[in-house]
């Protein structure tokens, strides 16, 4: 993404946006290989390392530097003694909380992470358990 706003002069608040898109992106297939295809949840992150290589690749394994001073006046922005990114930090963590313990979403997230197979008995949809996923399981 800085590759993106450096060299295509992309301003900043897409390039952000751009950027949580491709993450999700990512996990969104990551997810997949694990449900849908289902390899082992580390065996799916390790191969998704490739879009690391991808960005040390595109970067030519070079720092990037020279940023646009719109980006930088994120960084250090302050309200009163604080910086902003640590309020966004507080904004995410907030809503994050709010939504695992007061959704459906949060309550079915915290039951699929923490028993996979009771998850399945109480008829949340899970593919299946993680005994019953394959035979090639180490």
């Amino acid at each position: 993404m800085a590759i993106l706003m450096k060299a295509a002069k992309t301003p900043v608040w897409p390039t952000i946006g751009i950027g949580l898109l491709v993450g999700c992106a990512i996990g969104f297939l990551n997810g997949g290989m694990v449900s849908v295809m289902r390899l082992p949840p580390f065996i799916a992150t390790l191969g998704m390392m490739t879009a690391r290589g991808a960005a040390f690749t595109i970067s030519g394994g070079q720092p990037v530097y020279s940023l646009p001073d719109s980006f930088l006046a994120i960084s250090l922005a302050r309200v009163g003694n604080v910086p902003v990114p640590a309020l966004i930090m507080i904004a995410v963590f907030v809503l994050g909380g709010l939504v695992l313990k007061y959704t459906k979403l949060g309550r079915y997230t915290y039951a699929i992470g923490g028993n996979e197979t009771a998850s399945v008995l109480s008829a949340i949809g899970v593919r299946a358990p993680s005994s019953a996923r394959s035979s090639w399981e180490w």
